[in-house]
């Protein structure tokens, strides 16, 4: 490839063609889009509930969703896990 924008233009073609295996939806939590899921499955290896709480806890979770997002998601994982 001979530019970034031609790298990036395969990269997201390759990513739509191939879509993740996640053991659970983690759209299911606020601020959690399908890119987000995605970048933490690869940055993070997150593939679950129990592993995004994980993260969550670390206060990890809290720099990657937006900043508009952190009183819900913290109420949601305070709900479903404590």
């Amino acid at each position: 490839m001979d530019t970034v924008e031609e790298a990036v233009g395969y990269a997201v073609d390759w990513m739509e063609t191939h879509p993740v295996e996640f053991e659970q939806d983690l759209t299911e939590f606020t601020g959690v889009s399908e890119r987000t899921a995605e970048y933490l499955l690869l940055e993070h290896k997150i593939k679950n509930h129990q592993q995004l709480y994980e993260l969550w806890k670390e206060s990890t979770l809290k720099t990657v969703v937006g900043k508009q997002w952190h009183d819900d998601l913290e109420e949601e994982m305070k709900e479903k896990f404590e």
